[in-house]
């Protein structure tokens, strides 16, 4: 979010000229709570998770975890998720990723908020670790994985977030086509993911569009009828109500 933070201003009415009205921020370190808790608080359309990111595990201790259930428990309208938490291969110290995962969905779970789950090279371990804390609601953000995987998240009752990855990837299209058009959530992880035509390298919320286009092609779809489903899958998610 930093990159596109010094022209916010700008990103959210070029957004809301697409037809994108509401954002999802979450954090991904204690430090960060208050960032994203700040730009709820200056703007009403976007709305914000809490929690601890696998790729910042070195800014992490489990003094942190308390904190946030401090946090959880003075629960503003526009805290909506318990995320990013998960597991990723590419950084160290996987027992430690595990503890903080595993005692964040145990936090969700008495909340009762969803999660907005990072699983990178870690979707086996994701999926052993969530049937350990059952009952819990989520995403899998910028899921990846095999269509098998992908069936075995929905049947978890999980979500699958479709972002740039769609555009990219042929493994990604055929898991998205085996799954139901009320197991996705659209997304953007913008600035970090972008498309792949993109020349700055940096993604905003309006790729939105072009990942919707891929999305209804793949379903056989109209867009405004692949549209309305997304967004009724987000607010049945993360409880919002209707625009």
């Amino acid at each position: 979010m930093e990159p596109l933070r010094s022209y916010l201003p700008f990103v959210l009415n070029v957004s809301a000229e697409h037809g994108i009205k509401r954002f999802i921020v979450p954090a991904v370190a204690a430090e960060n709570w208050s960032h994203v808790e700040s730009l709820a608080q200056d703007h009403p359309q976007i709305f914000y998770g809490l929690g601890l990111h696998p790729a910042f595990i070195g800014q992490h201790s489990v003094e942190d975890l308390p904190k946030l259930a401090d946090k959880l428990s003075q629960l503003r309208h526009q805290c909506v998720a318990l995320g990013e938490i998960g597991l990723d291969r590419r950084y160290p110290d996987d027992a430690f990723q595990e503890e903080l995962f595993v005692r964040q969905l145990e936090l969700a779970k008495e909340v009762s908020l969803p999660v907005i789950i990072h699983s990178v090279g870690r979707h086996s371990k994701v999926l052993d670790l969530l049937q350990t804390v059952p009952d819990i609601r989520g995403v899998i953000h910028a899921f990846s994985g095999s269509k098998e995987q992908a069936k075995q998240f929905v049947d978890l009752g999980f979500y699958l977030g479709a972002g740039s990855l769609v555009l990219r990837s042929a493994k990604t299209r055929e898991a998205f086509q085996e799954v139901s058009i009320g197991s996705i959530l659209l997304e953007t992880d913008s600035p970090d993911m972008y498309l792949p035509t993109s020349s700055s390298r940096c993604g905003t919320p309006v790729d939105l569009r072009t990942v919707l286009h891929e999305l209804a092609v793949l379903k056989s779809l109209d867009v405004d009828q692949a549209a309305r489903a997304f967004q009724e899958n987000c607010e049945k998610l993360f409880f919002l109500g209707k625009t």
